[in-house]
């Protein structure tokens, strides 16, 4: 075997580089609140910090390059795994969003039947969804209807948010 069989070609070495800046891109799109989770050196830090702010095109490109050099002192892993956890807590929120909502119409338009179905799901009688209902039936201001309705939702979502954290500790 010679000596350059195990040296990486200059192709894989450019592919290797533009894969950790695409990592390195990503991270500008979290908010800096889940940002400082993922354990990034200072400098790096710093760098997709600034990316956040730069407007200019060009600047943006050659900071987004600053960043992809930077990741190879980087151990990609752990930044892959917390941007999945993101992504996963994301999908699960929108999952969660479009529940409440599905739930908040059905309530609307079945009323008793949809509250029955929705008690044996939640596993409690929620008296302050019945209320609300009600509320609605005699509501007739158009502004009323409008906040009894968003309350209803943040009922709903409150719920399922609950029940779906139980139903993962299971």
């Amino acid at each position: 075997m010679n000596e350059n069989s195990s040296k990486k070609s200059k192709t894989m070495k450019k592919l290797e580089h533009h894969q950790l800046q695409k990592i390195g891109e990503s991270l500008i799109d979290i908010p800096d609140f889940n940002l400082v989770n993922f354990e990034l050196n200072e400098e790096l830090f710093e760098a997709v910090t600034l990316a956040k702010k730069i407007k200019a095109h060009g600047a943006l490109r050659r900071q987004k390059q600053l960043i992809g050099k930077l990741m190879k002192h980087q151990d990609p892993e752990p930044i892959l795994n917390q941007i999945n956890i993101l992504n996963n807590d994301s999908k699960v929120e929108k999952e969660i969003f479009k529940k409440a909502e599905k739930w908040r119409e059905d309530l609307l338009s079945e009323k008793n039947d949809a509250l029955d179905r929705y008690n044996r799901l939640t596993g409690i009688e929620n008296k302050t969804i019945a209320d609300l209902l009600h509320q609605l039936e005699s509501a007739n201001q158009a502004q009323k209807l409008v906040h009894l309705k968003r309350q209803l939702f943040k009922i709903i979502h409150k719920d399922l948010v609950i029940l779906s954290k139980k139903n993962m500790g299971n």
